[in-house]
């Protein structure tokens, strides 16, 4: 897989060259991974691991007005994008969810 095919939601780990294509690296697509934010990876039943680094930073997406307007007054306040953690599949492990005790 070339560099320039990975969407913003994929990232290569390992960044290890395969061959060349043109001049372009190419690399394994079994290297290519996609990415979340840790309130995408809950949906799915997975959490971060603790103390994992994220493998890229993505876009906050506004999915409200008034969460909108809470970025764009953020962005005026520091004048920067506010930016998200992305993690892989590999950085989360399964939810266990706690025993249910003294039901009835």
């Amino acid at each position: 897989m070339l560099e320039r095919h990975v969407t913003s939601l994929q990232v290569i780990h390992p960044k290890v060259q395969h061959s060349l294509f043109k001049g372009e690296p190419v690399y394994r697509r079994a290297n290519v991974h996609t990415v979340k934010a840790e309130a995408g990876w809950l949906r799915e039943g997975r959490e971060v691991i603790h103390g994992a680094e994220p493998m890229k930073w993505g876009k906050v997406r506004a999915m409200t007005k008034q969460r909108q307007r809470e970025l764009e007054a953020e962005k005026e306040r520091t004048g920067e994008e506010v930016r998200q953690p992305l993690y892989s599949q590999v950085q989360t492990r399964l939810v266990r969810p706690p025993r249910i005790k003294n039901v009835g």
